[in-house]
């Protein structure tokens, strides 16, 4: 990430309407994933505040009065954030003048992937819905940096982070953001030669390409709301041919319930849903399996438990579980003469292990023999066939 340097601000001072974005007027686009990631997450640091360390600039009339330079020098410029979350609301301003553009919301929202697991994003929560919208303006992407940049007093990424799950009601992340600028391969590129005719770079010299601002809120309710503003720079055309200035802003938010009723209904879904996943692969290895699946034969009068079996199988590794009144060395003993091999000497844990067909990680096609610990006591040992499709 390359941080950009703008010129001093000054004693400014701004009134500037929140744009409500009312969830009639949103198609439901869930969140882009490369703006709500877990990795995303891990970038937000510092310390939660509470709303009204977030809320310095004070509501008066139709707007927000923000000391822009006062807030800069402190670093304690953060206000819709809050209030958004606050009050249920998406209150993030628009750039002046920047006009909605259906087209590019249709293309973003069919760009965007849907995640079905929100506890991927925050642990233990529900997702309430999504939202997007996209505006463009004609005006350079710095400009339209630098009004988010003080809008919300935003600091480039970085730490660790904390999970948004465990913000206090009331409380939120700070606004962080990350930039990228164009990378050239030479300066005759195209690209870097309209932009040089027509914007300055900063001081480092690059220009912008995009910059992501991203903050979570939770409200009062226990929900979470994060936020991520896109700003994307399209002014030089496709064919790179012409430039005529255009910034994309793409405004976004995902909801997620994080109460304990959410965590409760979650561990009954999840519950549900292993349930029905068990009696399918129940279902699917209700015979035991032949000696020419799993390489050799089942131990004379071994009793298949069908249920530990499907229970202990995974997507790409099945386990076929049998229980024996025998002792481990004298099932070991029995496979070691079907096998045509000397005996393995047992682990530490007592288990015998053959490898009839290696791979990494984990054997292709294997036996183990080990004594049981935590099945029905009246059976003195396990014996395992594992099959692993990646590896087979």
């Amino acid at each position: 990430m390359i941080k950009l340097r703008l010129p001093p601000l000054g004693a400014v001072e701004i009134s500037l309407p929140p744009t409500r974005i009312h969830d009639r007027d949103l198609p439901h686009n869930p969140m882009k994933p490369s703006a709500f990631s877990p990795q995303y997450q891990s970038s937000l640091s510092n310390r939660p505040r509470p709303w009204s360390a977030v809320t310095g600039p004070r509501f008066c009339g139709a707007g927000w009065i923000m000391p822009l330079a006062a807030a800069m020098a402190a670093g304690s410029l953060w206000s819709a954030p809050a209030r958004a979350a606050e009050a249920g609301e998406t209150q993030v301003p628009v750039f002046a003048g920047a006009l909605l553009d259906e087209d590019a919301t249709r293309q973003k929202g069919e760009e965007t992937t849907e995640s079905s697991d929100s506890e991927s994003i925050i642990p233990g929560s529900r997702p309430l819905g999504a939202q997007l919208k996209v505006y463009a303006t004609p005006t350079p992407i710095e400009e339209v940096f630098r009004f988010y940049l003080q809008r919300y007093g935003a600091k480039p990424q970085e730490g660790n982070g904390v999970n948004p799950a465990t913000l206090s009601p009331g409380a939120s992340t700070p606004v962080q953001f990350q930039l990228n600028t164009y990378d050239f391969d030479s300066e005759k590129d195209k690209t870097r030669r309209l932009l040089a005719a027509n914007r300055k770079p900063g001081e480092d010299g690059n220009w912008i390409r995009d910059v992501n601002f991203i903050w979570f809120g939770r409200d009062r309710a226990d929900v979470v709301t994060g936020f991520s503003v896109e700003i994307e720079d399209r002014s030089v055309s496709e064919d790179t041919r012409q430039y005529a200035a255009k910034t994309l802003i793409a405004i976004q938010t995902h909801a997620f319930d994080v109460s304990a009723g959410a965590r409760r209904r979650n561990a009954t879904e999840r519950h549900e849903r292993s349930e029905v996943d068990l009696e399918r692969r129940m279902g699917e290895m209700a015979e035991p399996p032949s000696a020419d699946l799993v390489g050799a034969p089942p131990y004379p009068g071994a009793f298949y438990d069908v249920r530990n079996s499907a229970g202990m199988s995974l997507s790409d590794t099945t386990v076929y579980l049998f229980l024996t009144t025998d002792l481990p060395a004298k099932v070991a003993g029995f496979y070691a003469a079907k096998l045509g091999k000397p005996v393995p000497a047992p682990d530490a844990d007592g288990r015998y292990i053959f490898v009839l067909k290696p791979g990494m990680p984990l054997p292709a096609k294997s036996i183990m023999v080990e004594p049981n610990r935590v099945l029905d006591p009246k059976y003195k040992t396990v014996i395992s066939f594992g099959l692993n499709e990646t590896n087979r």
